[in-house]
């Protein structure tokens, strides 16, 4: 994948998480959680201290945090 094609997908997933509502956001970062727990070495403390982490320092959106989970091993997925 092109870094045009993962970046394309990165602001697609992102929109995608901007139009849930705050239950179904709520439900996608704890589906987003566990599969980041079971594809990585991470635990649960160490996701959240890097969803935080995304949030707080970066300024990312809870939805920019999503998208980029969801796109940060897609090279492995594909």
């Amino acid at each position: 994948m092109t870094p045009q094609e993962k970046e394309r997908f990165f602001r697609y997933m992102q929109r995608t998480y901007e139009s849930l509502g705050p239950v179904q956001l709520k439900k996608a970062v704890d589906q987003v959680k566990y599969k980041v727990i079971a594809d990585s070495t991470i635990d649960e403390a160490s996701f959240w201290e890097l969803f935080e982490d995304l949030v707080q320092h970066n300024k990312w959106s809870p939805a920019a945090v999503l998208a980029y989970f969801q796109t940060y091993n897609i090279e492995e997925r594909i």
